[in-house]
């Protein structure tokens, strides 16, 4: 017979653990069930344990992690975004659970204060927090369920990305056609100016994209600045395809 959580969490407080468990209790919101995987979690391979066949460290529980991660995101941006298309969604995940915003986030929150680590590796701490991040996440979700994990995601890791700053990076069409440009060494010529046509009663604002002096594409708007987005857009679209 399973015995009840609070008679659990009672016997956990009084093991030799209990400092573990208390900052554990701080860093989750909740008191752990299975102190073994939050123990493995932070366990980084430099600093493996070997029982018989068996090596003991946080990878599997990345590997567990990262798919986790990936699916709460989904649901998250699913709901946040309900009017936006497959591509949208792909790049704005992308953007959240790459390896600079997951390196920063751990590093919030504090998680080098559990790292078990070789103190000898050459590895950036950043990346192995990273790592960590996605162990833990692959630890809640065994311990508690996909729920408790969502609720630790959102609270712990998208509340604190500003999703208006990704958003708009996803539509600034003007800069990816300047750093594809750059990175290619070709000449880059945006030629603006008002433009009114017969059909027309006010003047909108046409945008020429020019590479190496030859015609890409046009972009129509009302402003300067949305005009050249669209011929931005418009010249990707051309180039990458």
């Amino acid at each position: 017979m399973r015995k009840p959580r609070a008679y659990y969490t009672l016997f956990l407080l009084l093991t030799k653990q209990k400092h573990f468990i208390r900052q554990l209790r701080k860093l989750l919101g909740f008191y752990p069930l299975h102190l073994s995987y939050y123990k493995t979690a932070f366990r980084h391979r430099s600093a493996s344990l070997h029982e018989g066949n068996a090596t003991i460290n946080n990878e599997r529980l990345e590997f567990l992690g990262d798919a986790i991660l990936d699916a709460i995101v989904s649901d998250y941006l699913y709901e946040l975004f309900p009017d936006e298309d497959e591509g949208f969604l792909t790049r704005m995940r992308a953007k959240i659970v790459q390896r600079k915003t997951m390196n920063h986030i751990a590093n919030s929150m504090d998680l080098q204060n559990f790292l078990v680590i070789d103190t000898k590796s050459n590895m950036s701490t950043d990346r192995i927090l990273g790592n960590a991040l996605e162990a833990l996440v692959g630890a809640i979700y065994l311990d508690r369920s996909y729920r408790a994990t969502r609720y630790f995601i959102v609270k712990n890791y998208l509340k604190r990305i500003d999703f208006s700053v990704i958003q708009e990076a996803q539509y600034d069409h003007k800069s990816k056609l300047y750093h594809l440009i750059q990175d290619k060494k070709w000449k880059l010529v945006f030629e603006t100016h008002e433009h009114i046509e017969d059909c027309e009663h006010s003047a909108h604002f046409l945008s020429i994209v020019k590479i190496n002096d030859a015609f890409i594409a046009e972009g129509k708007a009302w402003t300067k600045k949305e005009a050249e987005q669209e011929a931005s857009k418009m010249a990707l679209e051309k180039i990458i395809s």
